[in-house]
C-alpha cells in the first residue's frame, strides 16, 4: 500500500512477484488510487485480479494473467522506487515504458533521445510503405525499397 501511495502523476508502477502463482498483486481498489494519483499504469510480472472492473476504469494494466485471490498474506513489497527485474528486462527508476496491446518496451533514460529517432524513421518508413502497398506495389519490392515490416 505504500508503494501504491508513493505513486506520482505519470508514473508506470514495475512489479515482478518473483514467480509467484498464489496470488494477484492488483486489483480494481490499487487502480483507483493510481488513477487518482495521475499514474499511467501498472506493469506486473505476476498476476492481477478484478480485471472487469480494471477494465471498466480505463486503468492500463499489463500483466502475465490473472488469478482471484488477493495478495493479503501471500504477497509482501519488499522495495519501491529501486532497479527491478520485470519479465527479465532490468527497469530502473526514471526509465520510459511504452506499453500496449502486443507488447512493453522499456527505454532507458540514457538512450532515450536515440531510440525515439529510430522509431520515428521505422513509422515513417512503414506509413510510406503501407501507401505504396495501397497503390498496388507488391510486398518484395516495397520491402526493398523501404526496409521496413
Amino acid at each position: 500500500m505504500e508503494a501504491v501511495d508513493a505513486l506520482e502523476k505519470d508514473d508506470v508502477m514495475i512489479v515482478t512477484t518473483n514467480g509467484s502463482t498464489n496470488s494477484s498483486f492488483w486489483g480494481e481498489l490499487l487502480s483507483t488510487v493510481a488513477i487518482e494519483k495521475g499514474s499511467r499504469s501498472v506493469v506486473i510480472d505476476g498476476f492481477t485480479r478484478d480485471s472487469r472492473p480494471i477494465i471498466e476504469l480505463g486503468f492500463p494494466t499489463f500483466t502475465s494473467g490473472f488469478h482471484p485471490y488477493d495478495s493479503k498474506g501471500r504477497l509482501d513489497v519488499i522495495d519501491y522506487k529501486v532497479p527491478i527485474e520485470c519479465g527479465r528486462v532490468k527497469v530502473h527508476n526514471g526509465d520510459l515504458v511504452f506499453a500496449y496491446f502486443d507488447g512493453i518496451v522499456v527505454i532507458p533514460q540514457a538512450h532515450r533521445e536515440e531510440v525515439f529517432e529510430k522509431a520515428l524513421q521505422k513509422v515513417e518508413a512503414e506509413n510510406k510503405m503501407r501507401e505504396e502497398l495501397k497503390k498496388g506495389m507488391g510486398i518484395i519490392e516495397a520491402h526493398k525499397k523501404y526496409d521496413a515490416l
